[in-house]
């Protein structure tokens, strides 16, 4: 057994055991309360990305030139590193939204 190969199992099994805690402590698996973390995963996943969009393109009509332009035909690296940290920016806020 390589060193790389117990390492995957050993992360693999650190993975699973808060969840098996969870299942034994229960026991069993609850599926409503399943059913309801991704229902409410996959919503405020929407939400939050229709949100980071939404901040976008207030971004792109606040600034005072083309960032389609800037990126495609100037290649303009400045830009798009603006845009990627205005980008993480909204995403942050959104999470810390959502979460709280």
């Amino acid at each position: 057994m390589t060193p790389k190969t117990l390492l995957r199992g050993t992360m693999a099994a650190a993975a699973l055991l808060p969840a098996a805690f969870a299942w034994a402590s229960e026991g069993g698996l609850n599926t409503t309360a399943l059913v309801n973390g991704i229902v409410g995963t996959v919503v405020y996943g929407l939400i939050g990305i229709v949100l980071a969009l939404l901040g976008y393109k207030i971004f792109e009509i606040v600034l005072p030139f083309d960032v389609r332009h800037e990126l495609e035909e100037d290649h303009n690296m400045s830009v798009g590193i603006v845009l990627a940290a205005m980008v993480l920016g909204i995403a942050i806020i959104v999470a810390a939204t959502i979460s709280s």
